[in-house]
């Protein structure tokens, strides 16, 4: 498969490979469908009970191998309905479908796909994305899959064929899905039931998507809805990040301070306040930041730009009012912090957001 790259999305992987502890219930529950209870399932898996709780849960790439070598040795496609599509698994993501279901256009909806699954599932599987003005080619490179069949593989094309069914319901867009060995078990009646034709025992994994209707403004598109499930993505997604480095949890804390107008918000009481929660002298802090490659005023300036543009985008607030709440010192300084941060004058942006969308 091929197409002319124009524009490459993939997300960056992190070292350590793992998957979220939603994408661990999610086995679980199939193990179960299967017969297997929770403790066998466990033991097998080399997870934890542990591993399965707490929103900043996970579970180890050599635990994820386990699982999926278990389940092909035990004939087992792990999707907990026998589609992939979007009903069951809203249980499970509810943000992540919400979001799919009610994007711009299909590509907007494969753009959102690639970017949100990593934060959504872990980073074990790296699922990228090259695109045309007439095509869309998705690739998934799997971790260390020697011996393991194309299950995992498959759910994830499966799902992106029923993202574009969702948006093509006269299903006139061409889908060609193609994965490295074989399914095992019950998958060849998934193979069979898939709406698109499926070429195993490939050189990769990957998904063709191609038609008109990439593009096509989407009915039911519904630009707060979006916006709510981005939102709630970025949040937990920061949460969790939030458990795995002093970075993060800086970030976060500076956000919600940011996000409380009654605060003060200047450079100096946000690093005096941080410094005080986090228990620790202001030299610790600088130093374990410059450990991880940044600085308090760089994180600051990115989380004063991300509600910059929050504010500028839903509220009615005067640019001397952000620039209060953001801890600017007159309005000249926030007008030119907006100019150097977005390339154009706050009211400019304004008003562009409000117009486009973009």
């Amino acid at each position: 498969m091929q197409a002319q790259a124009r524009r490459s999305t993939a997300p960056p992987i992190p070292p350590a490979a793992y998957v979220t502890r939603t994408v661990a219930q999610t086995y679980l529950l199939v193990a179960e469908q299967h017969g297997m209870g929770e403790a066998e399932f466990l033991a097998r898996s080399g997870s934890c009970r542990a591993d399965l709780e707490g929103w900043n849960g996970r579970v180890t790439g050599a635990a994820q191998r386990r699982t999926l070598r278990l389940f092909d040795a035990l004939g087992i496609v792990p999707l907990p309905q026998a589609d992939g599509g979007f009903d069951d698994l809203h249980t499970f993501y509810p943000a992540l479908m919400t979001l799919l279901a009610s994007s711009r256009t299909l590509r907007e909806a494969l753009r959102n796909y690639v970017h949100y699954l990593p934060q959504v599932m872990g980073n074990f599987d790296r699922l990228s994305m090259k695109e045309d003005h007439e095509r869309v080619l998705l690739t998934l490179e799997q971790t260390d899959s020697a011996g393991l069949s194309s299950a995992p593989a498959f759910g994830v094309l499966m799902l992106a064929q029923n993202i574009v069914r969702h948006y093509d319901a006269s299903a006139s867009t061409l889908i060609r899905m193609e994965v490295r060995g074989r399914l095992p078990g019950a998958g060849a009646a998934l193979k069979s039931a898939a709406d698109c034709h499926v070429l195993d025992d490939a050189s990769g994994n990957a998904c063709l998507i191609s038609g008109a209707v990439l593009d096509q403004p989407f009915e039911f598109y519904n630009p707060h809805v979006q916006r709510y499930a981005r939102q709630q993505l970025d949040r937990q997604f920061e949460e969790f990040q939030a458990a795995l480095s002093l970075s993060a949890q800086v970030r976060l804390q500076v956000r919600d301070r940011l996000q409380a107008p009654a605060q003060a918000s200047h450079e100096e009481n946000l690093l005096a306040l941080l410094c005080e929660r986090l228990g620790m002298s202001r030299w610790t802090l600088r130093r374990r930041l410059a450990f991880e490659g940044v600085s308090f005023s760089v994180l600051l300036a990115a989380q004063r730009r991300d509600e910059l543009c929050r504010l500028l985008a839903q509220t009615e607030l005067s640019i001397a009012e952000i620039g209060d709440q953001l801890g600017f010192s007159t309005p000249a300084s926030v007008a030119r912090f907006a100019r150097q941060q977005l390339g154009v004058a706050a009211s400019e942006y304004r008003l562009r957001v409000r117009t486009t969308g973009t």
